[in-house]
């Protein structure tokens, strides 16, 4: 099993229409943030959040602080990130 690079992203938040052509039923959550590298990027779909971790189909991110207006939005963004997200029961 192949074990990935974990990498941090700040400034985050989870976006649902990474783009204008993605039909609204179709949405699904990506992670957008502040890379390693410095660029602000949006990930691939998000297909798992598990033990601290965001699991997309090719990479795993580790969460530093959100984006500031994200958090005023939604008080707490990391906790209710991992309680909405997360496939656990």
């Amino acid at each position: 099993m192949e074990t990935k690079e974990v990498k941090t992203v700040e400034n985050w938040a989870i976006v649902y229409h990474p783009d204008s052509y993605t039909a609204p039923e179709m949405a699904t959550p990506h992670l957008n943030g502040t890379w390693p590298d410095g660029t602000n990027k949006t990930s691939t779909s998000i297909q798992n959040v598990k033990g601290g971790l965001v699991y997309t189909k090719d990479s795993v991110y580790k969460l530093g602080d959100p984006h500031p207006d994200y958090e005023a939005q939604f008080p707490n963004a990391y906790e209710r990130i991992f309680e909405a997200l997360s496939d656990e029961s």
